[in-house]
């Protein structure tokens, strides 16, 4: 009994994000941007001809390749000025220290939670199939062994059957249903996060005294524990800068 506990507890924080490689990520306090507030929620302002409002929006990301939650944000861009100007992803730029770190695209999303629900679902099947094995192993053991005759004072006895040890049927069905649990958390937390494709940023222009703006995701395994986080916007021709900490 001990060991499908364990098996169901392992399988299901394996579908929902047990294992995975926390980072954080903090408005720094030393960015050319200014703090400000947003109906109580902290954001990053840069203000020229045009005006870049930037949120945070997951002080937490996963940066391992099989529990992919890149970082987000929301980007809001306001045209100041008396011409219209292009704004899509290409406008946006980041950087780890010196190192670029990847914008990604809707498509680039879709891939890589797409691939990383293959390779969950993948370890959930390998995890369950190890489990059965071993519970097919331990009830031909237990069979052998209550099958085994002793003698004691008053004659033979059967002797009693290993603790933990019932119905093979019973082990079978508390492991399957401990996968689906688990394929089940995997698949949810994917559609949560397809849930913000439609509202990242896509190629618009943005008119006199119009603003417009989205989500923006950045590829995590780019973004390095303790090097200064950059997201450079273009507005218009003005360059916004925005910079954030990232810790363990």
């Amino acid at each position: 009994m001990k060991t499908l506990l364990w098996l169901a507890q392992g399988l299901v924080m394996l579908g929902g994000g047990g294992c995975a490689t926390t980072r954080t990520i903090s408005i720094a306090p030393a960015g050319l941007a200014t703090v400000v507030s947003d109906q109580g929620v902290p954001c990053l302002q840069s203000k020229h001809a045009n005006a870049v409002t930037v949120w945070l929006l997951t002080p937490k990301y996963q940066r391992a390749a099989r529990e992919y939650d890149p970082p987000a944000f929301r980007v809001l861009v306001h045209n100041g000025g008396d011409r219209e100007f292009a704004f899509s992803a290409d406008s946006i730029a980041a950087s780890s220290g010196t190192s670029s770190v990847r914008v990604l695209t809707p498509d680039d999303l879709r891939r890589a939670l797409i691939r990383r629900e293959e390779e969950q679902l993948h370890d959930i099947d390998v995890k369950a199939a190890k489990e059965l094995a071993g519970q097919a192993a331990l009830h031909g053991y237990a069979e052998a062994h209550t099958a085994h005759m002793d003698f004691g004072v008053n004659g033979p006895m059967r002797s009693p059957s290993p603790d933990g040890v019932g119905s093979p049927d019973l082990a079978q069905t508390r492991v399957e249903e401990a996968a689906r649990a688990a394929r089940a958390a995997i698949r949810d937390r994917t559609n949560q996060l397809l849930s913000d494709v439609p509202t990242m940023v896509v190629p618009t222009t943005v008119g006199p005294g119009l603003a417009a703006g989205g989500i923006v995701k950045l590829e995590p395994s780019q973004i390095h524990r303790g090097r200064p986080l950059r997201l450079v916007v273009t507005a218009g021709g003005e360059t916004h800068e925005f910079l954030f900490d990232v810790g363990s």
